[in-house]
């Protein structure tokens, strides 16, 4: 039987996770719930995906050197290392079909790369639909503006965010999915053809306007007592137009504000792949996402 890419690294991740107890710590499985967390970089999936990449550039080499060297090897190389080095720092997370799911995690602020209020999104599909599971620790504020209905600017205060791309290259297009503590949502399409939003630069956003009539819901509940808000929500797939979900590869990203009476406008943002600047419209910092 053939083993897809997906399985033999998981037979890498148990070889690995076996030699190494230092990844495995900083890896972690919730066996009872099925929730994976593939963010940290030296993770043994990741390396061992690292391992495919360049077994098959190696390969090619091995090609050349019997083979004439030709323009299209050259090309083929120099695309496979491009590849491979370019998502080398950005997290990855494996997003299975419901009701399991795979949890991003976001406690980095943006773009300090400072400790950061725990926030976690968690993420599962059907043949429908996305859906998130947002949960914002430690909150004291709860605040935003009662009087925003859709598609207002909510992000202006507290709210947590997706951004979405099907696709593995930098986005110049993306859903801007937001929800706030009061379950209001903003949901566009984000046209942004200098992938960092660059001054002077197109930038645009075309609202989703009958979200309900779409597909969209959402969900929230306040626990003061906790210090928690939690948002579920659901995001219609058939707005990516994806032929085949599972195996489907995709680049996000998620975000948390978080500000107050006494410090609005100003804000501490958070991502669970933080950009080097105070914007979360940096689509080469997108993370990798699979679905399994």
């Amino acid at each position: 039987m053939a083993l897809s890419t997906p399985r033999f690294c998981w037979l890498c991740h148990g070889i690995l996770a076996g030699t190494d107890a230092t990844l495995m710590e900083r890896f972690y499985i919730n066996y009872k719930n099925r929730a994976v967390s593939l963010e940290n970089p030296v993770h043994p999936f990741r390396l061992c995906m690292y391992i495919v990449k360049y077994l098959g550039i190696i390969l090619l080499y091995a090609n050349m050197l019997l083979n004439p060297l030709s323009i299209l090897s050259i090309y083929v190389v120099a695309t496979a290392v491009a590849a491979a080095s370019s998502t080398a720092s950005l997290p990855s997370l494996i997003v299975p079909e419901c009701p399991h799911y795979g949890v991003a995690t976001i406690n980095q602020s943006d773009p300090e790369r400072t400790l950061f209020p725990l926030t976690t999104a968690s993420l599962c599909y059907n043949e429908t639909s996305l859906q998130i599971k947002f949960e914002a620790y430690d909150e004291t504020n709860y605040y935003y503006n009662a009087s925003q209905t859709t598609n207002d600017d909510i992000w202006e205060y507290e709210v947590m965010e997706a951004f979405i791309y099907h696709g593995t290259n930098n986005p110049t297009t993306y859903l801007e999915f937001e929800i706030n503590p009061n379950n209001v949502t903003y949901q566009a399409i984000v046209f942004n053809p200098s992938e960092v939003r660059a001054t002077g630069a197109p930038f645009d956003h075309f609202f989703v306007t009958d979200p309900a009539g779409d597909g969209f819901s959402a969900s929230t509940t306040l626990d003061r007592k906790a210090r928690t808000w939690t948002s579920t929500v659901q995001i219609p797939l058939a707005l990516f137009d994806v032929g085949v979900l599972k195996g489907s590869l995709w680049r996000m990203n998620f975000f948390r504000t978080i500000t107050s009476p006494s410090t609005y406008p100003d804000q501490t943002l958070g991502a669970w792949s933080p950009t080097n600047q105070a914007s979360f419209h940096m689509t080469p910092f997108f993370g990798n996402v699979i679905f399994v």
